[in-house]
């Protein structure tokens, strides 16, 4: 099960996320319960990275970087040929890291002008209506954004641009402290407009990169379309069982 939030895939438990209260459920035994077979999980943005190394552009990498923009953000990182957990299976939530500070938003998790709440799905749909003086609509997202963008449309081209700057930010910060080759970037947002991101990510990576990785850290879109976290869930099942 690829599911959405930080997790302990040896125990089997949900460690929960700012979305729910829901804390420490071992949906593992809950489910095995039900359906008496082996059940796995896995945070969705590591099943990510799996499925990019198992089946995408990443088998014969040993380290990079995924990042998932959609309606929120996160990350996952391969080195030395394995996904890297953290101590406490927390590694890679740079969708919160602040990465603005003039009048910065504030994000769900308590933080503020973090990528989740400047940049991601969520972020671009709210920041269009504001900008535009327009009401709160949840139903509005990043996609009609996209549209609006696509046919010209100044503010939502502003929008994007400044999403894509975040992303390129965020990558080129993971490549300053690792020093990993490239990152993939997949996700609602990046799978179907990395073409109206790509300028403000070439724009921070230019600006924030260490002068020596100019040139040869890169940032590539997913070929694996939506499929990466179910692939990569399904990767993980056959190894494990």
């Amino acid at each position: 099960i690829s599911i959405p939030g930080p997790c302990d895939p040896i125990k089997g438990i949900f460690l929960g996320n700012y979305t729910t209260k829901i804390k420490n459920w071992n949906i593992v035994n809950d489910i095995q319960e039900h359906i008496k077979l082996p059940v796995y999980i896995e945070n969705d943005v590591n099943a990510c990275a799996v499925g990019e190394k198992v089946f995408g552009l990443c088998k014969e990498e040993t380290d990079f970087f995924w990042m998932t923009i959609s309606f929120g953000c996160g990350g996952a990182l391969f080195i030395d040929n394995k996904l890297y957990r953290g101590k406490s299976n927390l590694a890679g939530e740079i969708g919160h890291i602040q990465i603005e500070y003039n009048k910065p938003r504030k994000c769900g998790c308590g933080q503020v002008g973090d990528m989740e709440a400047e940049g991601a799905g969520i972020a671009i749909g709210v920041k269009y209506l504001e900008r535009t003086g327009q009401n709160p609509n949840p139903y509005f997202h990043s996609k009609h954004v996209s549209d609006l963008a696509r046919k010209g449309d100044i503010i939502a081209k502003e929008i994007f641009f400044e999403s894509g700057f975040y992303v390129g930010k965020l990558c080129a910060m993971v490549s300053n402290i690792l020093n990993v080759p490239f990152a993939v970037i997949g996700g609602g947002v990046a799978v179907y407009d990395y073409d109206i991101l790509k300028p403000g990510i070439d724009k921070a990576l230019d600006k924030f990169l260490f002068p020596m990785s100019k040139g040869k850290f890169k940032i590539y879109q997913t070929e694996l379309g939506y499929n990466a976290s179910i692939l990569g869930a399904t990767a993980i099942a056959l190894k494990r069982y």
